[in-house]
């Protein structure tokens, strides 16, 4: 019995030991809260609204895609920094991450390299030098690092940009969705309105064509009339 004793008092002691150690042990804080993605348009003033609220969700690496851009179109970025941090941080590089090929290119001015940022600082980062977002259609993410330690991420979308006069090389293939313009809409001259239709730019992607089905870049089938429903529901006409 008194052998039992001495065991249960080892086994306590060990537990409050390790509890002890547990206590005094906290994890790494978050270096970027909050990373928010917003287009950038000429004139327009920096965005209003509680995105950078201290109060707000700490969630460094979202994971949807907040933005759709196209090519030539413009992006910079709004983050919160923690006010648990022990020091200013500068960021060590900004990239582009398609996450269909695994490419990783490099983003951003020497200047946005040199800025530091103070604990519990919420600001805009390349609002006055936007970053160009990638010729190249697909899905990605800008990347902020530290070191080599991705400490922010967020996920955008990049689509063709489809004009409603397009100009084809010869020899190009090509399936153009229509619809046809509403009553109230005055056609070009020489054309009644029930026999003119424009090109739609509301479903933008490059599409293979095979026994009625459209396949995406991504290798995801679409049911040509499933495409004809969306553009329908957009324009509300035929």
């Amino acid at each position: 019995m008194k052998k039992l004793k001495n065991l249960c008092a080892i086994v306590l002691t060990a537990l409050l030991l390790v509890t002890s150690v547990a206590g005094c042990q906290q994890s790494t804080p978050d270096v970027v809260e909050i990373i928010a993605i917003f287009p950038a348009e000429s004139g327009a003033s920096p965005p209003t609204g509680a995105w950078g609220y201290p109060g707000g969700l700490i969630n460094p690496h979202p994971d949807r895609i907040q933005r759709v851009f196209s090519p030539g179109d413009k992006m910079y970025l709004g983050l919160r920094i923690s006010s648990k941090i022990k020091a200013n941080v500068k960021f060590s590089k900004f990239t582009y991450f398609n996450k269909e090929t695994g490419e990783e290119i490099g983003i951003g001015s020497p200047s946005d390299l040199m800025r530091a940022w103070e604990l519990g600082q919420v600001d805009l980062l390349a609002f006055n030098n936007p970053w160009p977002v990638p010729e190249e259609p697909g899905d990605y993410q800008v990347r902020i690092y530290l070191d080599n330690t991705v400490v922010a991420s967020a996920m955008f979308e990049v689509l063709p940009k489809v004009s409603s006069q397009p100009v084809f090389n010869l020899g190009k293939e090509v399936a153009l969705f229509l619809y046809q313009l509403q009553s109230e809409i005055t056609p070009p001259d020489g054309f009644e309105t029930n026999e003119y239709y424009m090109v739609t730019g509301a479903v933008q992607s490059k599409l293979g064509h095979k026994d009625s089905i459209m396949a995406t870049l991504k290798g995801n089938s679409v049911a040509i009339s499933e495409v004809e429903q969306k553009i329908a529901s957009i324009h509300g006409g035929k």
